[in-house]
């Protein structure tokens, strides 16, 4: 935002993406607590895959309401999918890659 602050970018076209944040955050860490973890990697992708689509949905939803349906699924949903899926791919390989190299308890 280029340092700017203010509620105008919470009401403006990505006020639906900012919105999403904590909602995204509490869902994945919601499925986190319940096994979609490190531990088991597909489901670790799943959760993530589910934060990223989540996140678009929102964003993009609140986006139709400020320039229609159309344009906002072209510039606000479909650019992001293919780095959504990217992400979700590097987040939960390295969830696996992590998730063996616990130490021992320090006491």
């Amino acid at each position: 935002a280029g340092g700017a602050a203010g509620l105008q970018h919470f009401v403006g076209p990505t006020g639906g993406y900012l919105f999403s944040f904590p909602v995204v955050g509490a869902v994945v860490g919601w499925l986190a607590e319940r096994g979609w973890n490190g531990n088991r990697v597909l489901l670790a992708f799943a959760a993530m895959l589910i934060g990223n689509l989540l996140c678009l949905v929102l964003g993009t939803a609140w986006l139709a309401v400020m320039i229609g349906t159309e344009k906002a699924i072209t510039f606000g949903f479909t650019p992001f999918i293919v780095g959504g899926l990217l992400k979700s791919v590097l987040g939960a390989a390295t969830l696996k890659l992590f998730s063996g190299s616990r130490t021992a308890d320090p006491r």
